[in-house]
């Protein structure tokens, strides 16, 4: 591992490059999202040095985290309690290695709370996913309306469907462009003969099997795309021939969909709650719905379901029933 200099910066070399790191046992994916957030703190904090840190020096840097990208714009409160996690990563670790600097700082940083922010409680609905599937064929965007639709139907998550690039070094198999490798996106060979699509999920390795006849957002775009089309990734970007670069398809769907007339507060990734949300609604059983989202357990399903009023209409019917047979509060007849 690198020297540690008693700076922000230092302990993230020290933390990135030390062989015994947890950074070592991230996932990909997950070891992208952190050098993103560490790249991020690095050029905000981290020349500072970590020794006489005090809790209102990090509650302001949570207040300059969370600053609007600019005037006018909302706060970016995801982004600031989401570094403030990171630092409390690096912190922790070094503290774990007895770094004295860090060991002090971890005990004042277990003092220090952070609001954290709400959970999301808007989602994407049928009707506006069809509207965008609409809008991408009307505009020759087939891949956007194809991954709308096996989001929307499937329940996966984004990552699940268009992939992502990841630093080429691990020695995966996969598409290579540029130094990077395309990975965890459907592929056309999920798809079998009975059309039924299985697709073991980046996040948890869990593996979900969906009919696609009993699809009808997918079964909608599904025609367009001749068969002997059908080789290697499903979604492919029109302008490079490629997968999506990272970011790219979000924002290229963002477009569509404000063309269509989906509001800007619903996002990309509000598609897979709108799913889960539907289902729920409609009355599926926890375990089923726990099963089309590929969770390992049905309490991380309930964060995704944004159930309205259909949901207590459901409660107030039964109740309504209950007392109408008679049935007394001590339960006797």
């Amino acid at each position: 591992a690198d020297p540690f200099d008693g700076t922000i910066n230092g302990l993230i070399r020290v933390y990135q490059t030390d062989p015994d790191s947890p950074y070592r046992s991230l996932k990909a994916n997950t070891r992208q999202t952190y050098d993103q957030d560490l790249k991020m703190i690095s050029r905000m904090v981290g020349k500072v040095r970590i020794k006489g840190l005090t809790g209102t020096d990090f509650r302001r840097w949570h207040r300059g985290f969370k600053q609007p990208l600019a005037p006018g714009k909302p706060e970016r409160e995801r982004r600031a309690v989401g570094l403030m996690r990171m630092i409390r990563i690096i912190v922790n670790y070094g503290a774990s290695e007895l770094l004295p600097e860090c060991m002090e700082t971890a005990a004042v940083l277990s003092k220090v709370r952070i609001k954290s922010t709400q959970p999301r409680r808007i989602r994407l609905v049928y009707e506006q996913a069809e509207a965008v599937i609409d809008k991408a064929l009307e505009q020759g965007r087939v891949s956007i309306a194809l991954g709308q639709a096996l989001a929307f139907d499937l329940g996966l998550r984004q990552v699940d469907v268009v992939g992502q690039w990841l630093a080429d070094g691990d020695g995966g198999s996969g598409i290579r462009f540029g130094g990077r490798r395309w990975c965890d996106g459907l592929v056309w060979s999920d798809l079998g003969p009975d059309m039924v699509l299985r697709k073991r999920t980046s996040k948890t390795g869990s593996e979900g099997a969906w009919d696609i006849a009993r699809c009808p957002l997918v079964a909608k775009v599904l025609p367009l795309i001749a068969p002997n089309e059908r080789v290697g990734p499903m979604i492919v970007s029109e302008a490079t021939s490629r997968p999506y670069a990272n970011k790219q398809y979000a924002k290229d769907w963002r477009k569509i969909a404000r063309a269509a007339g989906v509001p800007d507060e619903v996002w990309n990734r509000d598609t897979r709650s709108g799913a889960i949300t539907e289902g729920a609604e409609a009355g599926a059983s926890p375990g089923d719905l726990q099963r089309m989202a590929t969770h390992a357990a049905y309490q991380t399903t309930t964060r995704y379901i944004r159930s309205g009023v259909e949901s207590t209409n459901r409660v107030a019917d039964l109740r309504e029933a209950y007392r109408k047979r008679g049935v007394n509060r001590q339960g006797e007849q």
